[in-house]
C-alpha cells in the first residue's frame, strides 16, 4: 500500500513539474485579454521578464484600438519596425498622454514576435522626447495597471483579514 501511494505521489509531482506554467511565459494567447487576434499574443498577460528591452524610434502610425483592444503604435528606427502595445484605448485615454505620427519615443517592455511575424513590445513604460512626457503602464513585474488590483498605480490597501487585523487575524 505504501509503495503504491509513493508511486502515485511521485507521478503527480512529475506531472505538475512538467506542465506547470510559470510567470515568465511567452504570451501566446492563453489569457483572457483582448488585442491578440492579429498577433496571436496575449497582450495583457503575456509579459515575459526575460525579454525586456528598450527601443527608440519615430511614430509611423497609431492604431487606436476599440472595444477593449489595445492601442498599437508602430515606431521605426532605420530599417527596424516595432509595434508598441500600449493597453486598451479607454485606459490610454485616461492617461492623457497624446501620441501622433512623427513623435520620437523611447519605450521599455517585453519583446515578442507575433504569429504574423511582427515584432511587438508589450510596453511597460514609454517616453515622448518631443513633449518630454513619460508614463508607466505596467509595473516593473509587467502587471498591467489597467487590470484588476493593478488598476491605477498598482497598489491598493489590503483587507483587515489579509493584513492580520480584524476578528479572524488575531
Amino acid at each position: 500500500m505504501i509503495r503504491g501511494r509513493s508511486t502515485l505521489i511521485l507521478t503527480i509531482l512529475v506531472f505538475l513539474a512538467l506542465f506547470h506554467a510559470g510567470n515568465a511565459t511567452a504570451g501566446w494567447g492563453f489569457g483572457f485579454g483582448w488585442g491578440w487576434e492579429k498577433s496571436g499574443l496575449d497582450l495583457d498577460e503575456g509579459y515575459d521578464l526575460n525579454t525586456v528591452v528598450t527601443v527608440t524610434g519615430t511614430i509611423a502610425s497609431v492604431e487606436p484600438g476599440g472595444d477593449g483592444k489595445h492601442m498599437l503604435v508602430t515606431i521605426k528606427e532605420g530599417e527596424d519596425t516595432v509595434v508598441l502595445a500600449l493597453g486598451p484605448r479607454w485606459y490610454w485615454n485616461e492617461k492623457g498622454f497624446p501620441l501622433k505620427p512623427g513623435d520620437r519615443l523611447t519605450a521599455k517592455g517585453a519583446k515578442a514576435i507575433g504569429k504574423d511575424g511582427t515584432i511587438y513590445l508589450l510596453t511597460q513604460k514609454v517616453g515622448n522626447s518631443l513633449t518630454g512626457g513619460e508614463t508607466a503602464i505596467r509595473s516593473d513585474a509587467g502587471r498591467p495597471f489597467w487590470s484588476g488590483s493593478s488598476r491605477g498605480n498598482g497598489t491598493r490597501p489590503m483587507s483587515p483579514i489579509r493584513r492580520g487585523g480584524g476578528r479572524h487575524g488575531r
